[in-house]
């Protein structure tokens, strides 16, 4: 049976083993114990799609059917409202307005609600909606339709405010656990030059 000659650079090279396999455990650690103390993001408000919809009433006039999908994209429930408004593009006069109580979202689910306004068949409007989060202002988007061309309505929307609790999850996720890991990072990469220059006498 061969014994094994200890040398001191087989010495150094058994500590950084050692070394580098203790900083992977404490490193990993860190990380678990950073994710099960995550504190949860909240509610977090998208607008998915927006629909505009609309029939004819009169020769004068038509019903605008505004059909919103809301999603919750956060890990808590919410409460939400939509307010929406239908703006001569012309005037820039509110023509008509309409509300209505969402009530509670779930966390990662999506809720689809509809909104009716009578307006003047005769004129193109920029329909702005503001989504209610817990009774405050949170999302906000515009869509502009042309009943006097298409009196079929269509989709043309865009958010233009969007929900700020999406950006602090965003910023939190992109985040390091702990500020401790760059300085482990940084002693495993110093142990291991070390070695290579021991190794290469």
């Amino acid at each position: 049976m061969t014994k094994i000659k200890w040398t001191a650079t087989k010495g150094w090279m058994l500590a950084i083993i050692i070394i580098a396999l203790f900083l992977s455990a404490v490193i990993g650690l860190v990380i678990v114990i950073d994710k099960l103390n995550d504190e949860p993001v909240g509610s977090i408000l998208v607008v998915e799609e927006v629909y505009f919809v609309s029939e004819e009433t009169s020769s004068e006039s038509m019903d605008l059917y505004v059909h919103v999908f809301v999603t919750n994209d956060g890990d808590e429930p919410c409460n939400s409202e939509i307010r929406a408004f239908a703006v001569d593009v012309e005037t820039n006069l509110a023509m008509d307005e309409a509300s209505l109580t969402v009530g509670r979202i779930d966390d990662q689910t999506t809720s689809e609600s509809t909104l009716g306004m009578t307006l003047p068949s005769d004129g193109r409007y920029r329909v702005e909606l503001l989504i209610f989060k817990d009774g405050k202002i949170t999302v906000k988007g515009t869509g502009t339709v042309n009943l006097f061309e298409a009196g079929s309505g269509g989709k043309d929307y865009r958010t233009d405010q969007e929900d700020p609790s999406a950006k602090n999850a965003e910023d939190k996720e992109g985040a390091m656990p702990f500020p401790q890991i760059g300085a482990v990072a940084l002693a495993v990469i110093a142990v291991a030059l070390i070695a290579k220059r021991r190794w290469r006498r």
